[in-house]
């Protein structure tokens, strides 16, 4: 998990929650972070970060973060098991 220190930054509760979107959404982007990951990071429900990618018409479809979407679930479903 993240931390921002906001006493050097003076950030508001949005700010802070603006800059971890950000973040998860550039980590997504460049498939360092699975989608399910990214919506951790951001603090949302996967439905809102879809919601979030589109407004800035990021495909959430695409071959590799399929992929890794798929590595993902594989891990959790088998470390739920």
């Amino acid at each position: 998990m993240i931390t921002i220190d906001d006493k050097n930054l003076n950030l508001t509760p949005e700010q802070e929650k603006n800059i971890r979107l950000e973040i998860a959404i550039m980590l997504y982007e460049k498939a360092d972070y699975s989608f399910y990951v990214a919506a951790k990071l951001a603090g949302l429900h996967w439905m809102d970060f879809v919601k979030e990618l589109g407004k800035r018409e990021i495909s959430i479809f695409s071959e590799e973060n399929i992929l890794t979407d798929i590595e993902t679930a594989t891990k959790h479903a088998k470390d739920n098991c």
